[in-house]
């Protein structure tokens, strides 16, 4: 799981230096390759997206404190199963809620 964590803190870090001051930026991330490093591909997201990745995407948002990012967005292949992370650190027109969100993911 180290190496899937791993590979997804670079990626967010890549992805945060695109950042569009004070707007709603969505960092989206595809995990369907995930599977090679020991995760099983066509579980529905809602188990597929295990609490500690969750759980470090959380932390990295702390971390970073961000006040453009407004959420990260994982899914495995379908992006209508996508799960949501807010940015608790967002902030002017980059924040905004879960319902706003879903309602561009879905």
């Amino acid at each position: 799981m180290m190496i899937v964590i791993n590979h997804v803190e670079r990626k967010l870090r890549e992805e945060l230096k695109q950042m569009q001051p004070n707007e709603i930026n969505l960092i989206v991330l595809r995990a369907s390759n995930w599977a090679i490093v020991g995760y099983e591909k066509g579980k529905p997201e809602t188990v597929f997206f295990f609490p500690e990745l969750r759980k470090r995407i959380g932390q990295f948002m702390t971390q970073e404190q961000n006040p453009d990012l407004t959420a990260v967005v994982v899914y495995e292949s379908n992006f209508a199963n996508a799960q949501i992370i807010l940015n608790s650190s967002a902030s002017g027109r980059s924040k905004t809620d879960y319902e706003f969100v879903e309602r561009i993911v879905r």
